[in-house]
Order: C-alpha cells, then sequence, then structure tokens
C-alpha cells in the first residue's frame, strides 16, 4: 500500500526551499538479494533539522497564483492578498500571444524581449493605480486584468485587419 499524504498545495510552494535535496541524502541503496519489493526511503526532513525562521511574509507567484501570506508557523498561514482577477502568468501568456509568441508560459520569452527593451518607451498603468475604490488600493491584493487589457490596447492599432 502507498500512504496518502496530505499537503497544503500553497504551504508546499512556501515551505518546498526549506527540504534538502533528496538526491543528496537519499542516494539509491541495494536491495536484498532476498528483497522481492524494494522499500521507498523515508521523507527527507527539513533542512539540518531546522524549521524556517517564522513568522515571514511568502509572495507565491506561479502561473495561476499571486499570493502574499504572513506566516506565523508550519500550518499557520494568514492570505493577507490575493489574485482578484487574472494571475500574472496569465497576463503573460495573454501578452506573449498578442506578440505572436506561442511559447507556454509567455514569460521566459518575454523577459528575453525586455531585457533589450526600453522601459520608458510605453506608458502603461500600475495594477489598481487608478481605481477610486480605496479597499482596492490599500489592500494587498493583485490585479492583472488592466494592465493586459492596456496592453492589448496598445498592440491593436498595430495588428493587421482582421479577415472577416
Amino acid at each position: 500500500r502507498i500512504p496518502l499524504v496530505r499537503v497544503h498545495h500553497m504551504e508546499a510552494h512556501a515551505l518546498v526551499t526549506w527540504l534538502p535535496s533528496c538526491h543528496a541524502h537519499h542516494a539509491p541503496r541495494p536491495h536484498p538479494p532476498s528483497a522481492s519489493v524494494p522499500q521507498a526511503p523515508p521523507p527527507p526532513p527539513l533542512l539540518s533539522g531546522l524549521l524556517p525562521p517564522f513568522p515571514f511574509l511568502t509572495l507565491l507567484v506561479s502561473g495561476g497564483h499571486n499570493m502574499l501570506v504572513l506566516s506565523r508557523a508550519v500550518g499557520d498561514h494568514t492570505v493577507l492578498g490575493s489574485t482578484l482577477d487574472d494571475s500574472i502568468g496569465e497576463a503573460f501568456d495573454k501578452t506573449a500571444r498578442l506578440l505572436g509568441i506561442e511559447a507556454i508560459p509567455g514569460g521566459p520569452p518575454l523577459e528575453r524581449l525586455a531585457a533589450s527593451g526600453d522601459p520608458r518607451a510605453y506608458a502603461l498603468p500600475r495594477p489598481l493605480s487608478r481605481t477610486r475604490d480605496e479597499a482596492l488600493r490599500s489592500n494587498c491584493d493583485f490585479s492583472y486584468a488592466g494592465l493586459k487589457s492596456a496592453v492589448r490596447m496598445l498592440l491593436e492599432p498595430q495588428q493587421p485587419p482582421k479577415k472577416q
């Protein structure tokens, strides 16, 4: 039987850097000739038996998630802000497609293009900077739909007309 281990997806993202490399600590062991089924090695302990330096802030940024989390202990987290609409990964992918980049994820090719670009060439909005909703302006949430729309409106006049 294979054991089932419950793992909180976002907590795993935040704490995985504290795990040692499985390759460094668990080299394959030869099995005794009488063993018919190899046993899995025990799970790796936290780095040198230490816990992370709680409390700390975690900025989780992945393709579909953006979260700012206050971590007080393992299992004790408070989400201070999260994605309201589009994640940064979705905004990168959509912008890449608008520029004719088909690679998924679109972020790495965009980053390479940006390295040789002029950061002052286009005036793009800072997310949530123009909202009149004071609650949105004063919290820690993320929104990239407006930035994605601004890029689309910037690029549309440069696109060839669509065939009818």
